[in-house]
C-alpha cells in the first residue's frame, strides 16, 4: 500500500474518532441540560384572613384530602400549587406539595387537584390544594 494512501486513512480514522469524541461530549451536554430543565416549581399564596403567622410545619405530617374539608375544624391559610415534570409520578407532585403546605404551617392539604400535561420529551404534572391549619380545641 502506498505510503499516502496509509496516510490517508490513518487522517481519516483520526478524524473520525474526533468527531466520535466531540459527538459523545456533546451528547452529554445534550443530556445535562435536558435534566436541568427537568425540574420543578412550586408556591404558596398566603390569604388575608388570617393575620397571624404560622411557624412551618414537617411535611411528612400533613394530610392530604381530595374534598374540600375534612372532620375536624379548621382554618384555611393559602392555596399551593407545584408544577413539575414526574413522568406520571403522582407521589412525587404530591410529596413537593406537602413542602409548599409545610412552609406555611399547615397540617392538611383539602382540594386537592392533579392535572396531566403530555409533551414531547416529558409528562408533566400540575398538583394544587388549599392548605388547612386545625383549629385548637
Amino acid at each position: 500500500m502506498p505510503r499516502k494512501q496509509l496516510q490517508g486513512l490513518l487522517l481519516n480514522f483520526k478524524l473520525f474518532k474526533m468527531n466520535r469524541s466531540i459527538l459523545i461530549r456533546n451528547f452529554g451536554l445534550v443530556m445535562i441540560l435536558t435534566f436541568s430543565y427537568s425540574c420543578r416549581t412550586g408556591a404558596h399564596i398566603v390569604l388575608d384572613n388570617s393575620a397571624e403567622i404560622f411557624a412551618p410545619t414537617e411535611y411528612q405530617t400533613i394530610e392530604v384530602f381530595c374534598k374540600e374539608s375534612t372532620l375536624k375544624k379548621q382554618i384555611i391559610i393559602g392555596e399551593v400549587v407545584v408544577n413539575i415534570d414526574a413522568a406520571s409520578n403522582s407521589k412525587l407532585a404530591i410529596k413537593y406539595l406537602k413542602k409548599e403546605a409545610a412552609a406555611l404551617g399547615a397540617h392538611a392539604i383539602t382540594n386537592l387537584r392533579l392535572e396531566y400535561d403530555y409533551g414531547i420529551w416529558a409528562i408533566a404534572i400540575s398538583a394544587s390544594g388549599t392548605a388547612v391549619r386545625y383549629k385548637s380545641p
